[in-house]
C-alpha cells in the first residue's frame, strides 16, 4: 500500500475522526510539555550541582530506560490493553514531573527522572500501536505523518516557551506546567476507544502476534519485507544525528567563532526546518531514502562551513531533509507493520535507538576530544551513508508477511 496523503495539516485536523484528533491535540500539548521540561530540568540539575556531570546522569536517566526496557514495553503494549498503559503511564509521569518541581536535592532529581523516563518508555509503544484503533486503513499513514508533525512544532516551541515561562517563574515553574499536559492527556485518553482493531488486523494478526523474546522479534522483522531497511535506515539516521548534537555547540563556538545565540540560532533553523520537511512527508520508501540522503550530504558540507551564516543555511536544509525522513519513516512503519505486533516493533526500535543515542555520544566525545567538530560531522555523515547503504538490500525483498495479513510493502 502506498499512501501518497501529505502530513501537512494545511487541510485541517478535521479531515480526521474525532477520536483521532482528540489524539493528535492531546499528543501535541504533552509533547509541547516535554519539550519545555527538557530544558527546566537541564538548568535544575545544574542548579542543584554546578556540575557538568549532572547533565550526564540525565541524559543517562533519559535514554537507560528505553534501552533496557523499551523491548519488553512493546510487547506489553500487544498484549495488554494499550488504554490502561498510556492513562498509567501519563499518570506516572504527571506525580514525577510534580515531584521534580519540588526536588530539594540532585538525588531526588536523578530518581524522578528516571520514573518519568520509564513511563516515557512504556507510553511510546503502546500510543504509536493505537493509531490504527483510530482510524480506517487507509487513513494509518496520514495519521502518523500528522502525529511526527506535531511533534516537530513541539520540538521547535517548546524551548521557544520554556524561556518565557523561564523568565517569570523559573525552572520548577516550567516541570509544573509539564505535569499538568500529562494530567490532560491522561483525562482524554481515557476515553478513547484505544484498544479497537480494524477487522484487517483481527484477520491477519493471530499468527504473527507475540514473538518470543529477541530472537523472535528478529525473525518477525525479517518476515516484514521493506521494514528492516526502514529500522537500518532509522537507526543510521539516529546514529548521526546523536553525534552532531555533540559536536554542534563545539563547532559553533570553537570552529565559526560564534556565541550562544549563534548556537541558538542554528537549533532553532533546524528545527523550523525539520517542520517544513515533516510537512511534505509522504508514504513512499524512495522518499525515506532521497530524504536521508539529502540530511546526509548536507551533515557533511556543514563540516566545510566558513561562517555560521553558511552553517545556519545548511542546518535549516539539514533540518528539512531529517524532518521528512523521520516523518516518512514513521508513516511507512505504521502502514507495513501489522497491529497486533506494532508494539514489539516498536519498542524494538526503541531500544535500538537508545542504543544508538548512547554509542554515538560516547564515540562523538571521543573523536570531539582527539579531533576537532568538523571531523566529526564528517564521520557522522559517512556513518549514516554507509548504514543507508546497508539498508538498500532490503528495499526489493518480497514481503512474506503480506501472506500472514500485513499490508503489502510500499513501493521502492
Amino acid at each position: 500500500m502506498t499512501d501518497t496523503t501529505p502530513s501537512s495539516p494545511g487541510r485541517g485536523l478535521a479531515r480526521f475522526p474525532r477520536p483521532l484528533r482528540a489524539f493528535l491535540v492531546t499528543s501535541f500539548q504533552s509533547s509541547l510539555g516535554n519539550e519545555m521540561a527538557y530544558v527546566a530540568l537541564l538548568l535544575l540539575a545544574y542548579e542543584q550541582t554546578k556540575s557538568g556531570w549532572a547533565i550526564t546522569g540525565l541524559l543517562i536517566a533519559e535514554f537507560l530506560p528505553g534501552l533496557l526496557l523499551a523491548s519488553a514495553a512493546g510487547a506489553l503494549a500487544d498484549r495488554g490493553s494499550r488504554r490502561t498503559l498510556v492513562v498509567a503511564t501519563d499518570v506516572v509521569r504527571c506525580a514525577a514531573y510534580a515531584g521534580l518541581a519540588f526536588s530539594p536535592s540532585i538525588t531526588v532529581t536523578l530518581v524522578l527522572a528516571t520514573v518519568a523516563s520509564v513511563g516515557q518508555t512504556v507510553f511510546r509503544p503502546a500510543s504509536r500501536s493505537a493509531i490504527p484503533s483510530l482510524t480506517d486503513e487507509d487513513g494509518i499513514g496520514g495519521a502518523m505523518g500528522a502525529l511526527s508533525f506535531t511533534g516537530s512544532v513541539a520540538g521547535t516551541a517548546g524551548p521557544l516557551l520554556a524561556g518565557a515561562i523561564l523568565l517569570a517563574g523559573g525552572p520548577s515553574t516550567v516541570l509544573l506546567v509539564n505535569a499538568a499536559t500529562f494530567l490532560v492527556s491522561a483525562m482524554v485518553l481515557a476515553r478513547l476507544p484505544l484498544d479497537r482493531a480494524p477487522a484487517e488486523a483481527e484477520e491477519g494478526d493471530e499468527d504473527v502476534a507475540h514473538p518470543d523474546g529477541l530472537r523472535g522479534t528478529v525473525r518477525l522483522l525479517g518476515s516484514l519485507g521493506s521494514v528492516p531497511a526502514v529500522f537500518v535506515a532509522g537507526v543510521g539516521a539516529t546514529f548521526a544525528f546523536a553525534m552532531i548534537n555533540v559536536a554542534e555547540p563545539l563547532l559553533v563556538r570553537d570552529t565559526l567563532g560564534g556565541d550562544d545565540a549563534a548556537f541558538a540560532l542554528l537549533v532553532a533553523l533546524f528545527g523550523a526546518g525539520a517542520t517544513v520537511g515533516s510537512a511534505l512527508a509522504r508514504t513512499r520508501l524512495s522518499l525515506m531514502f532521497v530524504a536521508g540522503a539529502g540530511s546526509v550530504g548536507t551533515v557533511g558540507l556543514t563540516a566545510a562551513a566558513g561562517s555560521v551564516g553558511v552553517a545556519g543555511v545548511l542546518f535549516a536544509v539539514s533540518g528539512l531533509f531529517a524532518g521528512l525522513f523521520i516523518t516518512t519513516e514513521d508513516r511507512l512503519l505504521a502502514t507495513l507493520v501489522p497491529q497486533g505486533v506494532q508494539g514489539r516493533v516498536y519498542g524494538f526500535k526503541d531500544a535500538l535507538e537508545s542504543a544508538a543515542f548512547l554509542v554515538a555520544y560516547v564515540i562523538a566525545g571521543g573523536l570531539a576530544a582527539v579531533t576537532d567538530p568538523p571531523t566529526v560531522f564528517v564521520v557522522s555523515a559517512a556513518t549514516a551513508l554507509v548504514l543507508g547503504v546497508a539498508a538498500l538490500r532490503w528495499v526489493a525483498r518480497p514481503a512474506p508477511a503480506a501472506a500472514l495479513g500485513a499490508p503489502p510493502t510500499a513501493d521502492a
